[in-house]
């Protein structure tokens, strides 16, 4: 980082600093990493876990192990942690050699998938701890799907984004029609979004990934995404989106006991989402500790999750009692 901030003493132009692209690890990695496995016991320890409960909790990627599914659980949940430390160290470091510079990683797709942490990413941790400063993903999941559901995605990085009021964007693939293009871009800027990467240029003849250099009709859609935008540039990024009508819950807890496997509960949860826009109703995601802080805004709640944490019941079940539907 010291190397980087060195080569390039004029920054004004830089935006953020992408430090890795679509991150994510798997439980192989945990079970042959010494150090990894060092710190197991401490990370529980620092959760407030008593020592003899920590005796018994062992490295586990089963959650079918009947006898033994809370060392799945904290597994699940140390490998999340990891990935958001191992970010942090980045941060930290652009913030001694590039102070001010925002960092940022791009999300994979996982979540349209059904299961936010398969690979070990928790948006929610990773930037509400400010392991990172600045949101990001790219919008893969409109090419084999619908493009709308694309929605989704920035409302969930909306919604992670929020405790810290940090600003985020996205990744316009350009591996569609022009036409598809400008639609992910307006859906997009409508979720949102602070900024957008038209994902790639190239050029096609060098050695890069998903070139587009070559395909000149994308110039003009591009053009009319970027010219418009930026003509309403200072009252856009002066706004938000409309208040929403009602909540929708994503539970992390839920995705962690079916990390290993087909979460249908997630699928339907990305799904309900378009469905509900097609109802022309809006949704504000909410993650498990906002349904303390958050959930009392809003008089219907939509949860597909089949699985919360403890903490989370009791504000959940005071909101219903108070004619809270769920």
């Amino acid at each position: 980082m010291r190397q980087l901030a060195e080569k390039h003493p004029d920054r004004s132009r830089w935006a953020m600093l992408d430090l890795m692209d679509e991150p994510g690890f798997e439980f192989d990695h945990v079970k042959e990493c010494p150090a990894c496995q060092g710190g197991f016991a401490k990370y529980l320890r620092d959760l407030g876990l008593a020592e003899k409960r920590i005796d018994k909790l062992k490295l586990s990627n089963d959650p079918q192990n009947g006898g033994d599914k809370m060392s799945y659980y904290y597994t699940r949940r140390y490998m999340n942690h990891l990935m958001t430390e191992m970010l942090r160290v980045g941060t930290q470091s652009a913030q001694k050699h590039l102070p001010g510079m925002p960092t940022t990683s791009n999300f994979a797709c996982e979540l349209i998938s059904g299961n936010l942490v398969s690979r070990s990413v928790d948006w929610f941790e990773i930037l509400e701890s400010g392991a990172l400063t600045y949101g990001w993903n790219e919008d893969w999941a409109g090419w084999g799907r619908s493009r709308q559901i694309n929605g989704y995605y920035v409302d969930v990085m909306r919604a992670a984004c929020r405790k810290r009021g940090l600003d985020f964007g996205i990744y316009n693939i350009l591996a569609h029609t022009p036409w598809e293009i400008e639609a992910h871009g307006f859906l997009e800027i409508g979720h949102g979004v602070r900024s957008m990467s038209f994902f790639e240029y190239g050029p096609y003849y060098a050695i890069s990934s998903d070139t587009n250099s070559h395909r000149p009709e994308i110039y003009g859609a591009i053009k009319r995404i970027a010219y418009p935008t930026g003509a309403v540039e200072t009252d856009l990024l002066a706004s938000k989106p409309v208040a929403a009508d009602v909540a929708q819950l994503l539970s992390v807890t839920g995705d962690i006991w079916h990390a290993t496997r087909d979460n249908a509960f997630g699928r339907e949860r990305a799904w309900l989402n378009l469905l509900l826009r097609h109802c022309n109703v809006r949704c504000e995601v909410l993650s498990e500790d906002d349904l303390a802080t958050h959930l009392a805004n809003y008089k219907m709640l939509f949860v597909t999750d089949a699985n919360l944490k403890r903490a989370a019941v009791p504000p959940l079940v005071k909101w219903v009692r108070d004619g809270g539907v769920l």
